[in-house]
């Protein structure tokens, strides 16, 4: 079978038999690289859709909650006094929502609480 094998590569080209290991391990090492950096950009990619997935969704709630407030402030101007009933109603947000909401904008001085405790506590337009 040697022998075969040895007449069989005997009749190829010189240049040919002497290139074809050197054309290989070079077609090899390209391609290598290819499917690694494929599998790298692939990586990539999912790492950064995933990251932007969580930052859209996070801003998502912001800019819901930034509208929520806006709303309220806005209701504000046109109904006076408002309460947190009437809020929830409106909007169509829960009681903690709407209790949130008003405190936010107490904190930032747009809003003022009358009342202590109970049923008869309304908010103002500050």
């Amino acid at each position: 079978m040697r022998v075969w094998m040895k007449t069989r590569q005997s009749r190829l080209p010189r240049s040919f038999r002497e290139s074809r290991p050197q054309f290989f391990i070079l077609w090899y090492n390209i391609h290598m690289a290819y499917f690694i950096t494929l599998i790298i950009g692939f990586a990539l990619g999912w790492i950064l859709s995933s990251q932007k997935r969580k930052i859209s969704f996070i801003s998502k709630q912001q800019r819901d909650k930034e509208a929520g407030k806006e709303s309220i402030y806005g209701l504000l101007e046109t109904n006076h006094p408002l309460t947190n009933n009437d809020i929830e109603m409106m909007l169509g947000i829960s009681d903690a929502t709407a209790t949130r909401y008003f405190e936010e904008l107490e904190k930032e001085g747009k809003v003022r609480q009358v009342g202590e405790t109970g049923r008869y506590v309304h908010y103002e337009r500050v």
